[in-house]
């Protein structure tokens, strides 16, 4: 079966700059789709000196955060801190997101506010995490405001702007200490070693589909091969082969959800996996069951079952 090969990023990031009359950035951005239906655009691997929430209102793909690896749905909400590496990956169509940057001096004085003592400062508690906005209805209806405002602002909205991304950010703050203490999903801070890795993770991302060996991917980092071994043990507790697996996994759990006219066996084929059974394999590891049970329970839950 013939691979296609990925296309290559067109979105370019730039520092963000706050003003006194800009103390906050509201925008849409949408991640464009591929001519040919491939899980398809990607954004580099990047980090910004601020805290950044994104918030998917149409579309899906996959979202690399350090060493986790994210599907996200629509209407799913990403909070991404300060100086952490991240990229995205649109699939089936275009990924519509609306992003909000806010500096750190921003979420200290919403923390302040809501009578927070020192050590519990929002931006030193913030990591990054996905949540479902119709589990958590208050961060829902407070993103919808953010959304609304910024589409149409009216008389007044940089207040309103300014009041509903407070909420959120102490919303968002017990959430994540939630989530920490259930089950400790949340990722942990990154090791400055992780900027050595990066060009091999971004070349796993864009050309996940095709043959891959680990001198290809030390190549890419300038490292020899041990070194690279090394650096992704230390960095993501993981070896570059297995993150390797599990990107491939991740993507074909995407097309499996999205294509029910495609069989496993093309999907495994076409993500980069030389056999079925190898594929079987890896997704009941990271998923728990295999990929055919895997999607009927999808099936069932789509349809409220």
């Amino acid at each position: 079966m013939q691979k296609r090969a990925l296309h290559p990023p067109h979105i370019t990031h730039s520092p963000v700059v706050f003003t006194a009359n800009a103390p906050f950035h509201v925008y849409e951005m949408v991640l464009p789709a591929t001519d040919d239906a491939q899980p398809g655009d990607l954004t580099q691997m990047h980090y910004h000196p601020c805290l950044e929430i994104g918030i998917a209102l149409a579309g899906e793909g996959v979202l690399g955060v350090q060493e986790r690896i994210f599907p996200f749905p629509p209407q799913h909400m990403v909070v991404i801190p300060p100086g952490v590496w991240h990229m995205g990956q649109s699939h089936h169509g275009v990924a519509h997101w609306l992003f909000i940057h806010c500096p750190a001096t921003f979420f200290r004085t919403s923390g302040a506010a809501a009578g927070m003592t020192q050590g519990e400062e929002i931006g030193e508690l913030l990591h990054p995490f996905l949540i479902a906005l119709e589990e958590h209805p208050t961060v829902q209806a407070l993103a919808q405001v953010l959304v609304a405002e910024a589409r149409q602002p009216q008389r007044g909205g940089a207040w309103v702007l300014s009041g509903t991304l407070s909420a959120l950010l102490v919303v968002l703050w017990r959430a994540m200490r939630l989530l920490v203490e259930e089950n400790g999903c949340c990722v942990q801070p990154q090791h400055a070693s992780l900027q050595r890795i990066v060009p091999a993770m971004e070349w796993i991302a864009r050309h996940y589909a095709e043959e891959m060996t680990l001198s290809m991917l030390a190549r890419a980092c300038a490292l020899s091969a041990s070194q690279l071994r090394r650096i992704f043990h230390y960095s993501l507790g993981s070896t570059p082969l297995a993150y390797l697996t599990e990107y491939r996994v991740r993507i074909a759990a995407m097309l499996l959800r999205a294509d029910e006219k495609t069989s496993v066996a093309e999907i495994a084929f076409a993500v980069g996996f030389g056999s079925l059974s190898m594929f079987n394999r890896a997704f009941k590891r990271i998923f728990g069951m295999p990929p055919t049970a895997w999607t009927r329970r999808c099936g069932s839950a789509s349809m409220g079952m």
